[in-house]
């Protein structure tokens, strides 16, 4: 391959591997505080991801308790309480197949690995964040 088609593709790759550097560049604290700890990434990923699946639980639950009331005049609770229901259903399935997808393209790349955990802890901070600005609107 001439040089300069080499520089091309390289220049074009730019853009994929810039999330992996942003990633080992800019370590959430959570993470941080595991290396400190001697803690695996692995386990590290997994415990987080387990306390944001608890997290999602609680304020789901406190949703739905919010949408169990009649709601003002012009609002219609018990239709959004099933709604709820759909929507994080459906909310799961996209979590669960972006990152399945991005963990086939990503494979053991460079022997990373750990791609689809942060994928789905992404999703779970984004969900979470949305479900208690919602929480917030109802009190």
């Amino acid at each position: 391959m001439p040089v300069c088609a080499r520089a091309l593709a390289l220049f074009a790759m730019l853009p994929l591997a810039a999330p992996l550097v942003a990633l080992a560049n800019d370590d959430p604290a959570w993470l941080a505080q595991c290396d400190a700890a001697g803690t695996s990434r692995i386990e590290c990923l997994s415990v987080h991801l387990q306390a944001l699946e608890d997290d999602q639980v609680q304020i789901l639950d406190t949703l739905q308790t919010a949408l169990g009331n009649p709601g003002p005049d012009g609002t219609d609770f018990a239709a959004a309480r099933a709604l709820l229901d759909t929507t994080q259903t459906t909310w799961w399935d996209f979590a669960q197949s972006d990152c399945r997808m991005l963990d086939l393209m990503m494979g053991d790349f460079g022997g990373m690995g750990g791609e689809a955990g942060f994928c789905l802890i992404e999703h779970y901070e984004h969900r979470n964040a949305q479900l208690e600005r919602w929480v917030a609107r109802l009190q």
